[in-house]
């Protein structure tokens, strides 16, 4: 995403467009995983609270869609959704870090989550 809105700062129909598609996907990608590992017993706290992930795209597809709710909370749409985007990023350490910090048992469970045939 961010990369996308440094091809044309002057048009910000660049970035929105590519902001709005990506949070929509990653929200729908988010919400697919979460409801696959409902029940699973996973208990870091970034996992427990995964779906903070799709709000936040949930936040920036708004953003891009309506960029006049970012200047409702005193910032440019661009900031707005830079700020979401950098929240995404530190989610995403946390859970790498959860990921890799788990024990041996819980990572035997994650291969055997259904998939989708």
């Amino acid at each position: 995403m961010s990369t996308f809105a440094q091809v044309d700062a002057g048009n910000p129909l660049v970035w929105r467009s590519s902001f709005a598609v990506a949070a929509l996907t990653g929200a729908v990608t988010t919400l697919r995983l979460v409801s696959v590992e409902l029940g699973t017993g996973y208990r870091g706290l970034f996992r427990r609270f995964r779906w903070l992930v799709a709000a936040v795209y949930g936040v920036i597809l708004l953003v891009a869609i309506v960029p006049g709710v970012a200047t409702a909370i005193g910032g440019t749409p661009l900031q707005v959704a830079s700020v979401a985007l950098i929240l995404l990023v530190v989610m995403a350490h946390g859970l790498t870090w959860e990921f890799m910090m788990e024990p041996e048992s819980a990572v035997a469970r994650t291969t055997s989550l259904p998939t989708d045939s």
